[in-house]
């Protein structure tokens, strides 16, 4: 039982986790269109510059350096990663009303070619995910129809002030393949999107709609990170239903009062986190199969639910601060119940979830962010309470870059061994090259938190990437 309420409930964390990353954690998140200010300054422009392509190619290694806690074929220190990504981009001014854009990346990872000379087999799925593999980046087309603005296609949604929790964040999914490794590029993916800006004075009003996000990239069957290593280590099926609707509505609008940023947010959405629908026991002859006095679950099937949300951010600047919050109502969303009523109908909740968090240039190029979250049902005697923080430090003409970050994941009682600890050193060799060496460090102590079947996939990882 504790197996399986760990790989459910690292469904839900690990929405936290995949955005603790070292480059851009506590980062300014805009939610403004992107390709306006572009598409103004391009009009006064020859033609010959309309046209802009560019991109980067990326080496990335991993090493994981213990042998882990959960059921998978690597039993000592090995390789987990020797991925190469080649990412292009490019747009195209048509007109003073109308930008195109189109980018995406290819990826192959070689560890399924070097699988001879590692210490273990990779799972058929693993493998497979490893191979040749193309994903859209932001590629859309953008008109100017007089005071409004249209873009249509696929875009990432980056809403909200948080970048531990998803508050308001609710829009884009994220790439929780290798929870707290990814860079904040790599964690929100892009979705079909069509999105409507209104401008009205220092205000803009925006509209969107989404159609098949789908939820959370996780991990691979049989790979270190995936969710339900537990329940298929004990042979159980694990099926995806569709959501009632693939449409997710927004409105947002955002304005500046007072030098304070606000955004407030109305939303129908679906999770981007699956939940246990459903659970059906493997039978002989109308009877339970029992394992170790456990019945065994011969298929898991998982959902999205739909539920309403309104949340705020807000930020403002005073010196060299930088204070942040968000607050925000979500309405009927679906809550993971105590163990013991984990395969019951899941209930439907209406949650409270809040945000405070600085950013502060201290001294000598140092940096210190923080942020506690909290989230607390109606019904609920207690709030999740989670917290992070992050020491930065830039120097050598903004060469190098120094960053330690811990984050522990929501737990009613602050358990702070329940979490990780990200660390990063970045040489800026050119503008368009550098290196990064990063290592992540999971910890819990308790079998019953959702990390601990995971706590001893620590990594170090080294990537260079050269832009052009």
């Amino acid at each position: 039982m504790r197996n399986i309420v760990s790989s459910l409930g690292l469904l839900l964390l690990t929405a936290l986790t995949s955005l603790l990353q070292a480059d851009d954690f506590f980062g300014e998140v805009d939610t403004q269109s992107d390709t306006q200010s572009d598409t103004q300054t391009s009009q006064t422009q020859p033609a010959q510059t309309r046209w802009q392509l560019g991109g980067y190619v990326q080496q990335a290694i991993a090493y994981g350096i213990h042998s882990p806690e959960a059921p998978v074929a690597r039993e000592q220190a090995d390789f987990t990663q020797f991925k190469t990504t080649l990412s292009l981009n490019g747009q195209w001014q048509a007109n003073d009303q109308l930008t195109l854009q189109l980018a995406g990346e290819l990826n192959q990872d070689w560890l399924g070619a070097l699988e001879d000379q590692l210490s273990y087999d990779l799972s058929d799925a693993d493998r497979a995910a490893r191979e040749w593999q193309f994903a859209w980046h932001d590629s859309f087309a953008e008109a100017n129809l007089g005071s409004v603005w249209l873009r249509l296609g696929y875009q990432t949604v980056a809403l909200g002030e948080s970048e531990m929790a998803a508050i308001i964040d609710v829009l884009s999914p994220r790439n929780n393949q290798r929870p707290g490794q990814a860079n904040l590029d790599d964690s929100r993916l892009p979705v079909p999107t069509a999105k409507l800006d209104l401008p009205l004075g220092n205000s803009q009003i925006s509209a969107l709609a989404t159609y098949q996000a789908g939820v959370d990239l996780s991990a691979a069957a049989g790979a270190e990170f995936d969710p339900y290593l537990s329940l298929r280590s004990m042979g159980s099926a694990i099926e995806q239903d569709e959501p009632d609707s693939n449409w997710e509505l927004a409105i947002l609008v955002s304005t500046n009062i007072a030098g304070s940023d606000l955004t407030l947010l109305v939303a129908d959405v679906n999770s981007n986190q699956a939940h246990l629908a459903a659970a059906t026991l493997a039978t002989v002859n109308g009877e339970p199969v029992l394992e170790n006095n456990q019945p065994v679950i011969a298929t898991i099937t998982t959902a999205q639910d739909r539920y309403q949300v309104i949340g705020l951010s807000a930020n403002k600047a005073l010196g060299r601060w930088l204070l942040r919050s968000e607050l925000a109502y979500k309405h009927q969303q679906v809550t993971q119940p105590s163990a013991e009523n984990l395969f019951s109908p899941w209930p439907e909740q209406n949650h409270w979830q809040a945000m405070l968090g600085f950013e502060v240039n201290a001294f000598s190029g140092f940096t210190l962010s923080a942020e506690a979250n909290s989230d607390r049902a109606r019904s609920a005697d207690s709030s999740d309470v989670s917290l992070g923080s992050r020491l930065a430090w830039t120097g050598l003409n903004d060469r190098l870059t120094a960053q330690i970050l811990v984050a522990t994941l929501p737990d009613d009682t602050l358990q702070l061994e329940h979490g990780l600890m990200h660390s990063s050193i970045n040489w800026r060799f050119t503008d368009g090259w550098h290196t990064e060496l990063t290592s992540t460090v999971y910890f819990a102590s308790n079998a019953d938190q959702a990390l601990y079947p995971f706590k001893d996939n620590d990594s170090v990882a080294l990537q260079v990437r050269g832009a052009f």
